[in-house]
């Protein structure tokens, strides 16, 4: 058979076509590579993402205490990812912090062969090596544990990680009490956390308030919590804690309903821009220090267990609200007050009216004081306090008052400031315990000893 060969006419018309057929097949082998490309370049960043996507998720459970899930998304990474130390690490200390200690001295190990080893990671080996030694192995640690667990994390300067540890300790407030007491240090050099008089309660003064510092203190069951002086303009950053008492004195606050959701017991708002105090209503205060704020109106105290009130230095005309109420002491000094009856019966051991427009005691006749500031007023005659328990009395500025003959009948008189005008009799008058006599006229002392 002959094969026909191919005129150059042929060969003229074919190669176009073939060429053009080349070109095309060039161009959809080039788009098939970059396409291939480009999908592996996404499959590259893809992963690289899952890896650094879930060592940031770790880092977020290990700031928050999760060394559980900490440690379980790490886990998948390492194989893939055995350069990545940082991960590593991260994971080895989660594994320590759970009390995992032969897992954890495995990835100390691993890390202690990479480039960068530091002192963390041999410390932290030679830990939980000895630990691995030591103990009975559990998933679970035991507080003898946790406790050596907690003084290794202190010793090696991760007050965090240790913060989290001593939570399990808990009933014992000890050791999260040295841990929050170094972190509140980074906030407030000046922080100080000590027992409380009340068992499993921790009392916390802060000079300077951060935002940061209210995460560390919910840890805590807190006695009292003394926050003066901060520079202090919001009561929402308390929400949640867990205090009985709370000092918020000479800070620039006003509205006080964030403070219903606390427990307290004891609240002190001097100085500050305080108006209204209706949102204490109903809280279980004994105690209440309203000095020198823009307070008017005590109505809503009513319905406060109160037994302490300061209301000095306010614009009070009206103590009507207090009749009933089971106060042991009351400070009224320099306010608008000038009635008395509603304390009558009342159970009051200290009272002071010092600067008001009282001009009658007899309201209080009867009272068991053992205090009482009357200096400064209009008061003309003090028969009202005959048979009282009284171990102090201040009439100081009293130019009314012409006779304290009645003091005879206050055998239990320890101190007596008189006014300008009176004098003391030269008997004392016959006071087996008073020691201390003081008079307007006298810029000094005048001490009668007996």
């Amino acid at each position: 058979m002959t094969i026909p060969h191919p005129t150059y006419r042929a060969v003229a018309n074919f190669y176009p076509v073939a060429l053009i057929a080349a070109l095309i097949s060039l161009c959809w082998m080039g788009q098939r590579h970059q396409h291939a490309v480009q999908e592996y370049a996404d499959l590259e960043h893809t992963l690289k993402g899952f890896f650094h996507s879930a060592r940031d998720e770790a880092q977020e459970a290990f700031a928050a205490g999760d060394f559980q899930r900490a440690a379980a998304l790490l886990d998948p990474t390492v194989p893939g990812a055995k350069a990545d130390s940082t991960a590593m690490l991260l994971r080895a200390r989660s594994l320590e912090c759970l009390g995992y200690f032969p897992e954890a001295a495995k990835a100390y190990t691993t890390l202690e062969q990479m480039p960068g080893r530091h002192l963390a990671i041999l410390r932290g080996k030679a830990f939980c090596q000895r630990m691995a030694s030591e103990r009975i192995p559990a998933r679970v640690p035991s507080k003898e544990v946790l406790y050596r667990l907690h003084d290794e994390l202190m010793r090696r300067g991760d007050p965090a990680s240790a913060r989290f540890v001593a939570r399990k300790l808990l009933p014992d407030v000890q050791p999260l009490r040295a841990s929050l007491r170094v972190l509140l240090h980074n906030f407030d050099a000046h922080a100080e956390l000590v027992a409380s008089a009340d068992a499993g309660l921790v009392d916390v003064t802060v000079t300077r308030w951060d935002p940061q510092m209210l995460d560390l203190l919910r840890d805590l069951r807190i006695g009292s919590l003394n926050i003066a002086q901060s520079n202090l303009e919001d009561t929402r950053v308390f929400t949640g804690l867990d205090v009985c008492s709370l000092n918020l004195s000479d800070n620039r606050l006003g509205d006080l309903t964030p403070l219903r959701t606390l427990p307290l017991r004891q609240l002190r708002l001097d100085h500050t821009n305080t108006a209204d105090v209706r949102p204490l209503a109903g809280l279980p205060l004994r105690e209440l220090h309203l000095s020198h704020t823009l307070v008017s109106s005590i109505q809503s105290l009513s319905l406060c267990p109160l037994q302490k009130l300061d209301l000095s230095h306010t614009a009070v005309r009206s103590i009507d609200a207090l009749r009933g109420m089971e106060l042991r002491e009351l400070n009224l000094s320099h306010t608008h007050v000038t009635d008395l009856s509603a304390l009558t019966g009342m159970p009051l051991e200290r009272l002071a009216v010092d600067g008001t427009s009282v001009h009658d005691l007899r309201a209080i006749a009867g009272a068991q004081l053992k205090y009482l500031s009357v200096a400064g007023t209009a008061i003309k005659d003090i028969d009202a306090l005959a048979d009282m328990p009284l171990t102090e009395l201040d009439l100081r500025g009293c130019e009314l008052l012409t006779d304290v003959q009645v003091l005879t009948r206050c055998p239990r008189l320890e101190r007596v400031y008189l006014p300008r005008q009176l004098k003391a009799p030269a008997d004392h008058w016959q006071l087996p315990r008073l020691r201390f006599i003081e008079t307007e006229r006298q810029p000094e002392s005048a001490i009668a000893q007996k």
